[in-house]
């Protein structure tokens, strides 16, 4: 797991408890392909391995892995875009914080809320 802010443009997922973003992600270089997008990780997977560090993976861990706001960043190399998919749950102001923690600052990128992580 990596929840530091990096320069490096990074793809994976993430968790917002409390207002705390919990995260999985790597590198654009060591992302996995899924149909013309970059990714990484899996929601449940993790969950399931987690072995809590801090206060809020402690949270996290202790509900089913659906329980709290989630979302996933991905980078579309046709497009050479990166999107944000957030749940509807995620307020808006909690995007400058994604963009942030997955190095995205000076990138092109697009925020898009789906139910599937709601």
């Amino acid at each position: 797991m990596n929840d530091s802010s990096c320069d490096m443009p990074s793809v994976g997922i993430y968790w917002v408890v409390n207002n705390e973003l919990i995260s999985d992600k790597v590198a654009l270089e060591r992302a996995e392909p899924y149909g013309d997008a970059l990714q990484y990780g899996g929601h449940y997977e993790w969950h399931e391995e987690l072995v809590p560090r801090t206060r809020s993976e402690w949270l996290l861990k202790k509900l089913p892995y659906e329980y709290w706001p989630r979302g996933r960043v991905v980078y579309f190399t046709l497009r050479n875009v990166y999107r944000i998919y957030i749940s509807p749950r995620i307020s808006r102001g909690m995007v400058e914080e994604i963009v942030y923690l997955f190095g995205l600052r000076e990138q092109v990128y697009e925020v898009e809320y789906d139910d599937h992580y709601n």
